[in-house]
């Protein structure tokens, strides 16, 4: 994960991107992406830009632990997210805890995006067959797909394992081989 030739082979050209908030005075949209590797955080969504040629690739990333709460930082501005967890099932995006980074005040989702201060939008925006699609109240956030989400302050997303499973989480642990 930290070296993309691994991924690719060598004499391919490509860009891996990030949608990059934190520049809030570029009025060049092309400067707000950046570079990102390497990629060593769950729930975070990336480009992979391929220039001449089409690319498949298969890419493994640490597993989130499925028994605690996840969180996530975005800043003000349009942030990529997905859902840290690998779970068939998705992330049911009604249920995340929004936490106001300023203030320390955490709201559902749905408060969070009600005026008359707005913390995010309510919507996760999906690219689909060239153009951005909007997904709201019901959405299912899939494993390994990437979401646009505004902030219009900073905050923190809470994912809860339990959520969806009365209460209950599943401990993923890695695959070991024993010998004797």
């Amino acid at each position: 994960r930290s070296n993309p030739r691994a991924l690719f082979g060598e004499g391919v050209v490509y860009e891996i991107q990030q949608w990059d908030p934190s520049d809030a005075d570029a009025t060049d949209y092309l400067k707000k992406y950046k570079l990102a590797f390497p990629l060593d955080t769950e729930g975070e969504a990336f480009w992979v830009k391929p220039y001449g040629q089409s690319l498949s690739y298969n890419i493994s990333l640490s597993q989130t632990d499925t028994t605690d709460m996840y969180e996530m930082s975005l800043k003000t501005g349009w942030n990529q997210v997905g859902s840290p967890y690998n779970r068939i099932t998705g992330m049911q995006w009604d249920n995340v805890i929004v936490r106001n980074d300023v203030t320390g005040v955490e709201k559902t989702l749905q408060e969070a995006a009600t005026g008359p201060l707005y913390w995010v939008d309510a919507d996760l925006n999906e690219y689909v067959n060239g153009r951005y699609v909007s997904r709201g109240a019901g959405t299912v956030m899939e494993a390994q797909k990437g979401y646009f989400l505004r902030a219009y302050e900073d905050v923190t997303l809470k994912f809860d394992p339990t959520e969806g499973r009365g209460n209950v989480a599943r401990i993923v642990r890695q695959v070991y081989d024993w010998e004797l």
